[in-house]
């Protein structure tokens, strides 16, 4: 397991806010959201510049945007703007923040992590790492952990979006990886809501720009269930079915009925 790296410090009032929203709070917290004062836009991180925090906008019915997200309270989709980031090479991550780990990840985008999981409590998924990260330890600390009760988080299905030739082509996210253990394109299913990790504080899938993950990253706010998901070197972007590098896409989240087996 990597090692949690010295994080920016979060003042008080902003830890107190990030706890309040990821409990999952659903209506309640979205009507707290877009009543916020402008004196919560920003937030102490020890940096120079502060941590802005956008407000919810109302679209429409049932419809709502928090930065470039986009999302529905009712059906709970969550539409996530980013662009190509790796056509081929080896990729860990299916999606990151444009300062997170783009040399190894499918998509960037310029949501923060922090943002997105505003969005996923406001739309009620529930987190959870279950036993998907055992695979990472000994035989007997993995045995101990099987004793307790833990759930996976919620699965939630990945779609990507593009224009081509003046259409909106739609396809399932893990077409957009391939396997190479076998040759071909990675088993359609969701990804895990874990939820990443909060330290002392500090949400560390911000630190780290980690949202979707193909090789399993605690830090990520999403992995992948997969078999194989513990061998870094078994996924690459999927260059068959991927435009050019640049070209602008969106991410749909949306929820499923049950889990992958």
């Amino acid at each position: 397991m990597k090692s949690i790296p010295t994080p920016f410090r979060l003042s008080p009032l902003w830890t107190k806010g990030l706890s309040w929203f990821f409990r999952g709070c659903g209506a309640l917290c979205l009507s707290a959201a877009m009543a916020a004062p402008e004196a919560a836009d920003t937030a102490s991180t020890g940096q120079d510049e502060p941590l802005k925090v956008p407000q919810v906008q109302r679209l429409g019915e049932n419809r709502y945007r928090l930065g470039e997200i986009e999302f529905n309270s009712k059906t709970r989709e969550i539409r996530v703007p980013a662009e190509v980031n790796l056509q081929q090479g080896l990729v860990e991550y299916y999606l990151v923040h444009e300062t997170g780990k783009i040399h190894e990840s499918v998509f960037c985008t310029k949501v923060r992590p922090l943002e997105l999981q505003m969005v996923l409590k406001l739309c009620r998924y529930q987190e959870g790492e279950g036993d998907l990260f055992d695979v990472f330890y000994p035989d007997e600390e993995r045995k101990e952990r099987e004793k307790q009760e833990r759930a996976r988080g919620e699965a939630i299905a990945i779609e990507v979006q593009w224009e081509k030739d003046g259409q909106t082509v739609t396809h399932p996210g893990a077409s957009c990886v391939r396997n190479l253990a076998r040759s071909a394109p990675m088993t359609d299913g969701p990804w895990i809501y874990t939820g990443s990790v909060v330290d002392q504080g500090d949400f560390i899938a911000e630190i780290e720009g980690s949202i979707v993950a193909v090789y399993l990253d605690i830090y990520a706010m999403l992995n992948s269930p997969r078999e194989g998901a513990e061998d870094d070197e078994r996924w690459v972007s999927n260059a068959e079915i991927l435009p050019d590098i640049g070209t602008p896409v969106v991410v749909l989240m949306k929820p499923v009925s049950e889990l992958p087996k």
